[in-house]
């Protein structure tokens, strides 16, 4: 839930970012499309390699490649051609993020009892909501108070969290499917 907050409040602090220096809506809405066309269009095949692969190697997997997307975030803050550059690294960290998202939805299956999934369920769906209700509003707070490069640190930081916990949790063989 944290990886997908940060992440969602990198988009939209970039958004800002674009807007306030090209001074028009349309990099904003380059960067909105950066990051809900690569998911639209890779999830249908992310959810099918959720349901053939690993899933905690995707999720370290797509985190990781979301976090390369934030350093490259961070070299492009220090100068450059700024929506065109920004929204290609926001359209590469919203592919890797289609590559977590299902193996993380799909891994509750692999950790819980049956009588559990109804929750754990509940709370996957709260952290998808929390990423595209509380992240704006996180990023603009933060935004008023600090820079661009701290929300950016904010993300990695909340990637390294997301990579511990999923190579810290054992592979799990689920109670339904033990001999």
């Amino acid at each position: 839930m944290f990886s997908a907050v940060g992440s969602g409040m990198t988009a939209f602090a970039v958004g800002i970012r674009v807007f306030q220096e090209s001074g028009t809506v349309t990099g904003f809405s380059l960067i909105m499309v950066s990051l809900f066309l690569p998911s639209v269009l890779l999830k249908p095949i992310t959810g099918v390699m959720a349901d053939r692969f690993d899933r905690r190697a995707l999720m370290v997997v797509g985190d990781a490649g979301s976090a390369g997307a934030v350093f490259a975030l961070l070299a492009i803050v220090r100068g450059g051609n700024w929506s065109v550059a920004a929204a290609a690294a926001v359209a590469v960290g919203s592919a890797c993020a289609a590559l977590r998202e299902p193996a993380y939805k799909a891994s509750v299956t692999d950790l819980l009892d049956a009588d559990d999934y109804s929750r754990a369920a509940g709370l996957v769906q709260l952290s998808s909501a929390a990423q595209h209700l509380l992240s704006p509003v996180a990023a603009g707070l933060l935004l008023s108070v600090a820079s661009l490069p701290v929300v950016l640190a904010i993300d990695l930081v909340t990637f390294a969290a997301a990579v511990a916990a999923a190579t810290a949790v054992l592979r799990v063989v689920p109670p339904a499917r033990r001999e």
